[in-house]
């Protein structure tokens, strides 16, 4: 049968999976987190043993993942900490090169947007995220973390150690 023929009946199609960008990078992300979990792969750390950026945005990604598996088990109202989710999402979205907006993060920690504005006006206070706007179009704004911030969370994300 001509292979025209066979990917017109999905033949060649059979068992593969096609990802979007964004599907692909978290894939890559959790492979590397699955790798470091049975210990093929080497701590990302510079020369004074430190974790660099990378391993320290896969911890982050790790607490994140786990915070959402603990939702589906246990009532949201038992841990509320939306200052800290917030943190913790533009703290990944940083060191993956992903721009948060207030929008992208009520979505994702399933915070209404008011609250998540609230926490990141606090956080503004705290000096630790900035709200920046998009170059061209004003309805847009980015959350994005401040040298302060970014320290605390790389600060923290290397006490807590791998996982």
């Amino acid at each position: 049968m001509p292979s025209s023929e066979r990917l017109h009946r999905n033949e060649d199609l059979e068992g593969r999976v096609f990802l979007s960008e964004e599907d692909a990078q978290a894939a890559a992300r959790l492979m590397r987190l699955l790798a470091d979990a049975v210990g093929y792969a080497p701590k990302s750390e510079d020369s004074l043993g430190r974790p660099n950026d990378d391993e320290l945005g896969s911890r982050a990604q790790y607490i994140i993942h786990s915070r959402r598996i603990r939702s589906r088990h246990f009532q949201r109202s038992m841990f509320g900490e939306p200052a800290w989710d917030v943190l913790l999402l533009v703290y990944a979205g940083d060191v993956s090169g992903d721009r948060q907006t207030p929008t992208k993060l009520a979505r994702w920690t399933g915070i209404p947007l008011s609250t998540v504005s609230r926490w990141i006006e606090y956080l503004e206070h705290q000096q630790l995220v900035e709200r920046q706007p998009h170059p061209t179009d004003k309805r847009i704004v980015f959350v994005r973390l401040l040298p302060k911030g970014r320290q605390a969370m790389s600060n923290y994300l290397t006490e807590v150690g791998g996982r």
